[in-house]
């Protein structure tokens, strides 16, 4: 992992309910013939039509992976996003400040940008200063 991946949480879909009235509950809750209809519009059937999607999706710019989730984990799914994006700007500002710190190790007290000379450099250096 590194500081180019990036996730995210993408639902769609809804919960819902139907119901209707059945003519089993009308003809058993019905004592009088004139009253079979108010036990079947009182003790109507329901049915639930659970049409939920949860997908987890995690991106790099070189590779991608989408994961297809139960509805029911929607909040852990998002905890999890949201690690792996925490985790990803972590690492980024770890490499902008390791940067700057060695941007800040080359500068002088006086401001000057101190000079890295090679063995042969000093050396030569060295010789010049004797003479």
């Amino acid at each position: 992992m590194d500081e180019h991946v990036h996730a995210t949480v993408e639902s769609g879909g809804s919960i819902q309910r139907t119901q209707r009235p059945t003519l089993t509950r009308m003809a058993i809750g019905s004592v009088l013939p004139g009253t079979a209809l108010i036990p079947g519009f009182a003790m109507r059937r329901t049915t639930v039509h659970d049409d939920r999607e949860l997908y987890l999706a995690i991106e790099h710019p070189e590779w991608a992976r989408l994961m297809k989730l139960d509805p029911s984990f929607g909040h852990q799914a998002r905890a999890v996003a949201v690690a792996i994006n925490h985790a990803a700007n972590e690492l980024k500002a770890k490499r902008v400040s390791r940067r700057s710190g060695q941007r800040g190790r080359n500068r002088c007290a006086g401001g000057g940008v101190r000079r890295r000379h090679g063995r042969a450099a000093l050396e030569a250096a060295q010789r010049r200063s004797a003479l």
